[in-house]
This record gives C-alpha cells, structure tokens and sequence, in this order.
C-alpha cells in the first residue's frame, strides 16, 4: 500500500476521536496507551486475519513482525510531552502502526492516530498555525525514538499522525469542536543527522513532508509547509 492511500485511510481516525469525543466513558472508544500497544502487538501477530491479505497488507504484517522488539521497545520509552502515548484505534483489526511505500519504492513506517487531548482555538491560530504548535510541543520532541529504536534498518521514512481538537472558543455549542489531523514524515537519514546534532531543527522540517485535514475538510489531505520560530 503506498503512504498516500494510507494516509488517506487514517485521516477517519478524525471520527474516532469524535466518538471518544461524544462518549468519554465507553472503554470501546478510550484512548490506548503505549503499554497497551505494546501488549496488542503480541495479539495483532498472532491472528493473521483474511483482512490483512485482501487489503494488500501481508507485507506490513510481516513487516511488523520482523520489528515486533524494535516496536515494543519504541513505545515502552515513547513520550509526547504530556502524555505518555495514547491512541485512537479498534483494537479489534488494527494497530497504530502502518508499514507502507512512499514513492512506490521507500518502506514508511507510520505510527498513527496519537490522541492529543488539547483543544486549540480557532481565534486565535489559522488551521496552520494550531499545526505548528502540535508539531511544536508533540512530535518534534519525539522523534528521536524512532532513530534510537530503528538504527541501521532498512526503514527509509517515518511518519506520526496525530488527532487533536480545535473550537471557536466564543461558540460553547459542543458541536462546534472538531478534530484535525496532522501527518509528519521524515526520511530517516535526516532524522538521524538532527539526532546526531548535524543538522538544525528548522532544516529537518523543512526536510519533512507535511499534510493536513483541518476542521473544514470533510475528507482528504492538503499538504503544507510549516516554518519553525
């Protein structure tokens, strides 16, 4: 599966965040915790289902698979500022942690739907600007994980997507908060030469690429570009 019809897919992780959303008390819905994922590998690879072959995803199982210790490992230490790692996903049928093809040819690892429980406000930042502040204060402070964790691998990309809320703060109606979703992707050369202090952060996401569904987008990607004060 190549990383844009992936991403496209985890862009309804929007609406797992409105069911949480909408229903705070139904563990069906409940954010997973880095631990818990950890535990769900274990479940994922032991029922290799039909689902995983007619979606074309045997691959990414076995992807999974061979970096099953790399994976446990990454996010028994992963951190995103304040909170340990939780995440929107059925546990059911799937993991929050995608294998794909970026550019028909480079193997993404994208760990998906990160649940940020903060709400920006839509009156004081552009769609834009609330993305800086989620690449800000959550995914750039965590990105060196995926260089400890994944050294020497033939992962070429890496990739989080996160889910946070956005309200006009002036409108208190419940239906007027709503959810957007940020993809950040790396090539991991670069990634590493910014852990090995080589390399600025302002370089690094000017590396990266870059999309976004804000809260007017029914569905669907738009890429941007995103400058670091």
């Amino acid at each position: 599966m190549s990383v844009k019809n992936r991403l496209n897919y985890e862009v309804f992780s929007r609406i797992n965040w409105s069911l949480y959303r909408f229903n705070p008390t139904d563990k069906n819905y409940f954010p997973k915790s880095a631990e818990y994922v950890v535990q769900d590998i274990d479940r994922f690879l032991s029922n290799p289902s039909k689902d995983n072959k007619v979606n074309e995803r045997i691959d990414e199982f076995s992807l999974i698979k061979e970096y099953q210790n790399n994976l446990k490992s990454f996010f028994n230490e992963l951190y995103f500022n304040d909170l340990s790692g939780s995440f929107l996903y059925d546990d059911k049928t799937e993991l929050p942690i995608q294998f794909a093809l970026f550019n028909d040819k480079s193997i993404t690892l994208i760990i998906s739907s990160v649940y940020i429980k903060h709400t920006y406000n839509t009156l004081e930042l552009s769609s834009k600007q609330r993305a800086t502040k989620v690449l800000s204060s959550y995914i750039l402070p965590s990105l060196k994980e995926f260089a400890k964790h994944f050294p020497d691998s033939k992962i070429e990309y890496f990739a989080i997507s996160c889910v946070y809320g956005s309200k006009d703060f002036s409108n208190d109606s419940e239906l007027n908060i709503k959810p957007e979703f940020l993809v950040f992707m790396v090539p991991a050369e670069t990634l590493k030469e910014y852990v090995d202090l080589e390399l600025t952060e302002e370089a690094l996401v000017n590396s990266a690429e870059i999309f976004l569904s804000d809260r007017n987008m029914v569905t669907g990607l738009k890429k941007i570009e995103i400058t670091i004060d």
